[in-house]
């Protein structure tokens, strides 16, 4: 029996849109409207009705008295509509991926130039990782945690714009927007949804944040999952045939007649309507291939969750790991039951982003399977994009960088730091091209009036 483990690259390479871009380009053009009217808050200018009657040098009453009056008025300006308090499909987690580059330069580097979905959940990581900070914070400082946490994120190392109230001339009407920094702005927004979305308790306000950007996340994943629906109906429905034989492409000549997939896609190979796990049968030269397949983080036709590794993560913060969010949604996914070592000669690993969110499987699967003892067979595949010779030097580092991590959690780390070495000697480490037809179809259209 063949092991297989799919990643992202095999869809990419099927030239299906399922990059971290083609699903935000989706959801700008479907949630135009809305996102507009977001837009609209953090660029508008509007005067103050709040005027001081003072000249020259304001006092510092004064200028307390001015800013906490121009707070109060700002945040009744940032009174969100409630058609998007209630849109199931909007939020912070959505919010602080389309509006990163608006926010500071820095971030908006790092947040534009994300190509994977591992991209995505280093992010999150990020933001998660940012509440340890809150211990250190008085509850009146932590009134607007959440989007201050999340601006946070944005503007690391980036000078604060807001500009002191005592450097204006405080004779006429205040322009609201030029005193506070479109950070606030931002922070003013999210704080404004969330107190519309949620119950703000008395007291454990550290577990009510991370409660809340969990809820949020939770939103988030149910917009994708009905980007991925649209995806799996308009194209993969349409190209069923030529999707599994690419398939089996990356499955190799060598004929199996049983193949357990394991799918870290959210697409799959079911029959429209499948549940949590299906068996496929699939033909090549009049030969019967099952499939066993299993979406590790599941599918639209369930549940679909993004992580973070569950590596040096909090007590706290563990809720929002891999591991944690598959027990949670035991019920919805997949549970993952490998073939047994003895039957299992080769493992096959195509299109994996290889990236340290997925080390914790990968590392399991290893010691499942007795890497280092065992006659198992480990075979990294991938499809050239672009310069054949540097994406198969990306491919390889990747596998190396992969291997070597694991044979440094190794019992025997001496052993563990010759394994590569040893599993190439024995022929079982390998790397291969392999060459999909892709999938051709017209993009569908999305509707921002839906």
């Amino acid at each position: 029996m063949k092991l297989v483990i799919l990643g992202n690259g095999f869809d990419l390479a099927n030239n299906l849109p399922t990059k971290y871009e083609n699903f935000f380009d989706y959801y700008s053009k479907e949630y135009e409207k809305e996102l507009r009217y977001i837009n609209g808050l953090l660029k508008k200018t509007k005067k103050s009705s709040i005027e001081e009657d003072i000249s020259g040098v304001i006092d510092y009453e004064t200028n307390l008295k001015v800013e906490n009056e121009l707070r109060k008025e700002m945040q009744n300006d940032f009174e969100i509509e409630q058609s998007l308090i209630d849109n199931k499909y909007i939020s912070l987690w959505n919010l602080y991926f389309r509006f990163g580059k608006e926010i500071s330069d820095k971030s908006a580097k790092e947040i534009s130039e994300m190509g994977n979905w591992s991209d995505v959940e280093e992010q999150i990581d990020k933001v998660i990782n940012k509440f340890s900070d809150l211990t250190l914070l008085g509850s009146e400082k932590r009134i607007n945690c959440i989007s201050d946490l999340i601006n946070d994120c944005y503007k690391q190392n980036i000078k604060k714009t807001k500009s002191k109230i005592s450097n204006y001339d405080c004779n006429y009407k205040k322009n609201i927007y030029e005193v506070f920094s479109i950070e606030e702005r931002f922070r003013f927004i999210c704080d404004s949804i969330v107190s519309k979305r949620y119950t703000r308790p008395k007291d454990d306000e550290n577990i009510y944040y991370i409660d809340v950007l969990k809820k949020e996340l939770e939103i988030f994943e149910e917009g994708f999952k009905k980007y991925i629906s649209e995806i799996s109906e308009e194209i993969i429905d349409k190209n069923k045939r030529s999707y599994r034989s690419n398939f089996l492409k990356v499955a190799g000549e060598d004929i199996s007649t049983e193949i357990y997939l394991l799918n870290f896609n959210y697409t799959d190979f079911s029959s429209a309507g499948a549940t949590k796990t299906d068996t496929v049968t699939m033909s090549n030269n009049k030969i019967q291939i099952k499939i066993k397949q299993v979406n590790v983080h599941g599918t639209h036709h369930s549940k679909i969750i993004f992580g973070i590794d569950q590596t040096d993560q909090t007590e706290k913060n563990y809720q929002f790991t891999k591991t944690y969010r598959k027990m949670e949604c035991a019920d919805e996914i997949a549970t993952i039951q490998l073939p047994s070592p003895n039957e299992t000669e080769e493992i096959i690993i195509y299109g994996h982003s290889l990236s340290k969110a997925d080390y914790s499987y990968f590392h399991s699967i290893f010691d499942y399977y007795n890497i280092y003892g065992s006659n198992i067979k480990l075979k990294f595949k991938y499809s050239t994009h672009g310069d054949t010779y540097i994406c198969k030097s990306k491919h390889v580092q990747k596998m190396m960088e992969l291997i070597k991590k694991y044979g440094e959690k190794m019992t025997d780390t001496a052993r563990g730091g010759n394994l590569v070495h040893k599993l190439l000697l024995e022929n079982r480490l390998s790397i291969e091209e392999v060459v999909l037809n892709q999938l051709k179809y017209n993009v569908p259209d999305s509707n921002p009036n839906d």
